[in-house]
Parts: C-alpha cells; sequence; structure tokens
C-alpha cells in the first residue's frame, strides 16, 4: 500500500513538473468569429489573452482570423480558411549571447497569413508552406497557400526570399521592392510576377490584409504603405492603367449622347 502512495506520489509530481515546463511562446491578441487551437493542451477555442504553445495547429473557420503576438515581438495574421502550425519556437533575447540560438519555425498549410518579423533575428526564421520556404531579412509580407497547395506572397517592407520547398538550392526568387509579387508554380517554380491587369483580380482573392486593414489591431497594420492605397496593392495599380482611362472615355461619351445640349434643352422649354 504504501508502494502504491509513493509511486503516485511520483507520477503526481512528474506530471506537474512537466506541466509547468510548458511555456507558451505567444497569445492571441484578437480574434473574429471561430478560430480554435489543438495541441498539448488539448483543442480550444482561441480567445483573446488565449496563450499558443510549440505543437499548437491554428485553424480559423469561413469568417476567422486570429491575430497573434509571440515572445520575440513577432506577428502573425491568420487569415480565413487558414491553418498554421507552430513548429519551433526558441528565443534568447536579441541581445544576449543567445541570440544565435534564436528559432521561429511555422508551418502555414492552408489560407491567407500576414507575417511581421520581431527580435529573433533574421537566421533564427523560417516559415514554410506545402510548396515553399520563405526566409526574411526585417520584413513584413502577407502570402497565401491556395487550395492547389501553391503559395503567393506580396512584399510589404524590408526583403524575403522565397524558395521552392522540393525543388534545387538555388530555385529561388528575392524580393526586395515593396509590393513585389512572387510565387510558387507547378511548371515554371518560383517566379516573380509582373504587375498587370490581373493584379486587381487577385489582390482581393489572394492578399485580403491589403485591401482593408481596419479590423486590425494597430500593431498588425501596415502604416502609410505604399502597397495600401485606395484599397488595393500598388502593384496592382498597374493595371488601373488601362482601366481609368477607359472609364474616363465612357463617362465623356455618355456625357456627349446621354444628355441633350444647352441649346436643345433651351428651345425645348421655350416650345412648351
Amino acid at each position: 500500500m504504501r508502494i502504491s502512495t509513493v509511486i503516485a506520489a511520483a507520477a503526481v509530481s512528474f506530471f506537474a513538473t512537466t506541466a509547468l515546463a510548458v511555456e507558451d511562446v505567444g497569445q492571441a491578441m484578437a480574434v473574429i468569429d471561430l478560430a480554435k487551437v489543438t495541441g498539448q493542451a488539448g483543442e480550444r477555442t482561441l480567445a483573446v489573452g488565449s496563450k499558443v504553445y510549440v505543437g499548437d495547429l491554428v485553424t480559423t473557420d469561413a469568417a476567422g482570423r486570429a491575430q497573434l503576438l509571440f515572445a520575440d515581438g513577432t506577428r502573425m495574421i491568420v487569415g480565413s480558411d487558414s491553418s498554421l502550425m507552430i513548429d519551433e519556437f526558441r528565443f534568447g533575447g536579441s541581445a544576449t549571447e543567445d541570440a544565435s540560438e534564436n528559432r521561429f519555425v511555422v508551418h502555414a498549410l492552408a489560407g491567407r497569413f500576414r507575417f511581421i518579423s520581431g527580435d529573433s533575428g533574421d537566421r533564427g526564421y523560417s516559415i514554410r508552406t506545402p510548396s515553399a520556404r520563405i526566409s526574411v531579412r526585417g520584413t513584413a509580407f502577407d502570402f497565401t497557400v491556395t487550395p492547389e497547395g501553391e503559395t503567393k506572397m506580396v512584399l510589404l517592407e524590408g526583403e524575403a526570399t522565397l524558395c521552392s520547398e522540393d525543388g534545387e538550392e538555388d530555385d529561388c526568387v528575392t524580393v526586395a521592392t515593396p509590393c513585389a509579387v512572387a510565387q510558387t508554380d507547378s511548371d515554371e517554380g518560383v517566379e516573380e510576377i509582373e504587375a498587370g491587369p490581373r493584379r486587381v483580380r487577385e489582390t482581393r482573392e489572394h492578399f485580403p490584409h491589403l485591401e482593408s486593414q481596419s479590423n486590425l489591431l494597430e500593431d498588425f497594420r501596415i502604416a502609410g504603405h505604399g502597397c495600401i492605397v485606395g484599397g488595393l496593392a500598388a502593384s496592382s495599380l498597374a493595371g488601373l492603367e488601362i482601366l481609368v482611362p477607359a472609364a474616363v472615355g465612357a463617362v465623356i461619351i455618355c456625357a456627349l449622347l446621354c444628355f441633350p445640349s444647352g441649346g436643345s434643352s433651351s428651345s425645348t422649354n421655350s416650345t412648351n
């Protein structure tokens, strides 16, 4: 009986120590509609102030969105119909001897995201998707993992390199110009996409956080950035070079044909 008691006490002590050793790596600063987390702390509904841990899978529904702040100051937005796995996190500080050991590794499985780097150092970051790896350099960018598994990224600040997950070591594209768009393609590998009319459509479909930041916390916005102009990415404005003159021409034609001239109007009034 005494042996059983000792064993039970030891087991309680072991599990208590293990639980205490598990540290959170971040928390939810804002949650819209439904977002869930599955991991070592079980399955739970994400709410403001909820902690997240290494090994957690964060998922959102069709109307959900979560804004996550990590211990190193990194910020991530998990958009609607999205899933993000927190693979690894180590942070010894940005100005300590352990800074070179910092690690921030996440796996974006599907959906739409925003990433804003914190203090882990450029070498500490690794953002993975089913088709790509993204490395950063003082960076902010939005990216999407399509249902087909392709990755599309628009740079907001700094510099980022998009590499094919399954390709050769040199199958990479580095973008350093704000609003530049890069993507993986099953046929072409990794490529930087030139601006054009289709950018207008793709902005809404793949980078919804560029359209409106009104429902984002201030720290998750990119203030006064050229990519966010009138709800469209600046790279998308190239497509408007065709649309705007056509629209102006249509207005002028309508003004001439749809309304009677001043002289005709005066003649009609006098007749009546």
